[in-house]
């Protein structure tokens, strides 16, 4: 009879112990100090977060990151890109990317669990995003396009553009280098809520450049974009 009372405490123990919940957890995922950034100028993008705690004292003793190229990749078991493993760290903010090389256009997907003071682990955050711009000079293939100056009155075009989908897709990006701010927009709809955009430059040195995630503005059949500079 002592044996079994004795087992029975242990089994409780035991599933005490696995049913313990962290007193932290994972929000406000940021890469490159922004949420879900579109064509960030790094291929060693830095990872940010910050963690919320149920009890005074609670605090981050390790963390655990995935980097994966596709959402249904991002699983310790699948994960493409990079997984960190449990590091033993309580730092949360400019943590760098160490797994396989990004270039150009790369697009990833990336989580985070963190363990707490107890190495109790967190569940998983939400899933963040990020997508890297095009870095190098032959990257960009395109020439300038504009409108020539009437009757020496310079103004602000509006550059307009069709184009049709006929078959399905997952993501669709666009890179624009402006001398000058500018809006896009695409089926009527401005893409982003940015304004006086890019930030100014002085053109003989330097001009900027935008990516914009085009995925939820697009249609099945015909679209059109327009530029406004």
């Amino acid at each position: 009879m002592n044996r079994i009372f004795f087992s029975s405490i242990l089994i409780l123990l035991s599933l005490a112990a696995c049913m313990r919940k962290a007193s932290i957890e994972p929000i406000d995922l940021l890469c490159e100090a922004k949420s879900n950034p579109t064509g960030i100028a790094s291929t060693l993008p830095r990872f940010s977060w910050k963690n919320v705690a149920e009890v005074n004292g609670a605090g981050q003793a390790a963390y655990q990151i995935l980097v994966a190229s596709s959402e249904s990749l991002l699983d310790e078991e699948k994960v493409d890109l990079w997984n960190s493993g449990k590091v033993q760290d309580s730092e949360s903010v400019w943590i760098k990317y160490g797994g396989e090389p990004l270039q150009s256009r790369s697009v990833a997907c990336w989580k985070i669990r963190v363990w707490d003071q107890n190495d109790i682990p967190s569940p998983w955050s939400d899933t963040a995003r990020f997508s890297v711009g095009l870095l190098d000079t032959a990257d960009w293939s395109g020439q300038y396009i504009g409108s020539s100056l009437e009757n020496n009155v310079d103004f602000a075009p509006l550059l307009r553009n069709s184009f049709s989908l006929d078959e399905s897709y997952e993501e669709m990006y666009m890179h624009v280098n402006s001398l000058g701010y500018h809006e896009l927009y695409v089926n009527d709809r401005k893409v982003g809520d940015a304004v006086l955009a890019p930030a100014e430059s002085q053109f003989d040195k330097r001009s900027f450049s935008l990516s914009y995630d085009l995925t939820p503005y697009l249609e099945q059949g015909e679209n059109a974009i327009v530029l406004w500079l």
